[in-house]
């Protein structure tokens, strides 16, 4: 897996785990808020069963059994009110307070919390609850009963000073058996939810920037390389990424640098044949007008005519064969015996050979079989034979060597002469259209399409070509081709 897919994958789990985070954190608050509920429930049933004790002793012993009770009377703020407005067990009792009580148990509805009680005295008695901070929740002050209408603090279970109305909260609901906690916040399961959201929009704004960015420069970068902007290059705008993203925008380049030298040579192609074009030209026009103006030399002039004529023959004719093996039109493949095809490239090859006072020679064996063209594959042999006899020195032999090699089923071809050779700045472009190299002499001078259209031939056939100086002085050309072997060979 690359590079951009941890990346995507860090980004993603750091999304995920902010989600489960602000989920499970939602749903402790809510367990939290039920047991607070929970917790406040049970305290209210313990406290209403207090106070339903505090009135079957009322009714059954009268105040002495209250007070055999007084412990847990005074631990849950239990106050038992006589007729007199005094409470049982002797607590001072705020009047506004007892009032407000006794309205709220005539006007209201019958609660767990509050209750009138006839005593065996024919008395009767005024029992309620007033919440306090005691022991079972010191620790969870949430869960507490609020205190209500007095102005001074509850009592403290010894009872030493103020009255219940302290004690009572503000809301008389709570005195008819409602929960006295503070009721649990909306806003605490919202959090968590809208801070896992906050975090994912942001992590997923952070990761939609990185992943974006580049795009957005190799599209620019594509829309300058379509205007024209060859020189357009992405590799800087990438930074220090090391990822897929910056993999394609050096891919870019690579190919904005390619394309550029296409260009450019598809430029220099055009200027080159249009030079070689215009000499031929030139030298036709020259000798029109000389025609017309020495008509006794007219023999002369056609023969210069026929000779130029035939000389832009030959160079239209190399440049058609070059575009096609550019494009790829080389035609159906075919076995070919290259025994018989280096044969025919050295005979043909000797006549010129002696007529130019050189001589050619054959070593080697080439009783394979290439795949391929025919035409194609003589015309770059005998492209690299004529150009090694043009440029070796006269009186000298040219040899072509060959050898197949079984293990590695390949045909290898030496062409080996006697020439100046090739300075070594200048090896590499001895294969380019129209190139001359600076030792070339006139006598020597061609189009320079000759090695381009052999390097051509070779590539499209899977082979290769290369061209080395030789210690002794002159060039070796080797070309090695890919083969096969006649049965029984």
């Amino acid at each position: 897996m690359g590079r951009l897919f941890w990346k995507f994958f860090f980004f993603i789990l750091l999304a995920q785990v902010t989600a489960i985070i602000g989920i499970s954190g939602t749903l402790w608050l809510k367990h939290r808020t039920e047991d607070r509920l929970v917790r406040n429930t049970n305290r209210q049933a313990h406290v209403a069963l207090i106070v339903e004790s505090a009135e079957i002793a009322l009714q059954q012993g009268g105040p002495e059994a209250l007070r055999r009770l007084s412990g847990n009377l005074r631990r849950f703020q239990i106050y038992v009110i006589d007729e007199r407005n005094r409470d049982v067990l002797g607590r001072l009792v705020s009047l506004a307070s007892i009032e407000k009580i006794r309205k709220s148990i005539e006007q209201g509805p019958s609660s767990l919390l509050m209750r009138k009680v006839a005593g065996p005295d024919k008395q009767t008695y005024l029992i309620f609850f007033s919440a306090m901070e005691d022991a079972w929740d010191r620790d969870n002050p949430e869960h507490r009963f609020e205190p209500g209408f007095g102005d001074h603090p509850a009592p403290d279970h010894e009872g030493a000073s103020g009255g219940p109305g302290q004690g009572f909260g503000g809301n008389p609901d709570r005195l008819r058996g409602e929960p006295g906690g503070r009721p649990p916040s909306v806003y605490y399961p919202v959090v968590p939810l809208v801070s896992s959201f906050v975090a994912s929009l942001l992590f997923a704004a952070l990761l939609a920037w990185y992943m974006s960015k580049p795009i957005r420069n190799l599209r620019s970068a594509f829309i300058e390389l379509a205007s024209g902007k060859l020189e357009t290059r992405v590799g800087k705008s990438m930074g220090s990424r090391r990822d897929e993203l910056a993999d394609l925008g050096r891919e870019f380049d690579l190919m904005a640098g390619k394309l550029h030298v296409l260009m450019e040579g598809q430029r220099q192609l055009m200027h080159d044949v249009s030079h070689e074009l215009r000499s031929p030209l030139a030298r036709l026009q020259a000798a029109i007008g000389l025609a017309r103006q020495q008509p006794e030399k007219m023999e002369a002039t056609l023969d210069r005519l026929e000779g130029e004529s035939m000389r832009m023959d030959r160079l239209v004719g190399e440049l058609l064969t070059l575009s096609r093996i550019e494009a790829g039109v080389t035609g159906a493949n075919e076995e070919i015996g290259m025994a018989d095809l280096v044969a025919e490239v050295v005979e043909n090859g000797s006549f010129e050979a002696e007529a130019n006072h050189r001589m050619l020679e054959f070593t080697g064996d080439a009783e394979v079989i290439v795949m391929g063209k025919f035409e194609l594959l003589y015309r770059a042999l005998e492209n690299v034979v004529r150009n090694a006899i043009k440029h070796t020195a006269e009186g000298t032999t040219v040899t072509v060597a060959a050898s197949a090699d079984r293990e590695h089923a390949l045909l290898k071809i030496s062409v080996l002469d006697h020439g100046s050779g090739v300075p070594d700045e200048e090896m590499a472009a001895i294969f380019e259209p129209f190139f001359r190299g600076s030792q070339t002499t006139r006598a020597q001078q061609g189009y320079g399409l000759g090695l381009t259209i052999a390097k051509r031939v070779l590539l499209a056939h899977g082979g290769s070509i290369r061209a080395s100086n030789l210690d002794a002085g002159g060039l070796c050309v080797e070309i090695t081709l890919p083969c096969t072997f006649p049965a029984g060979g």
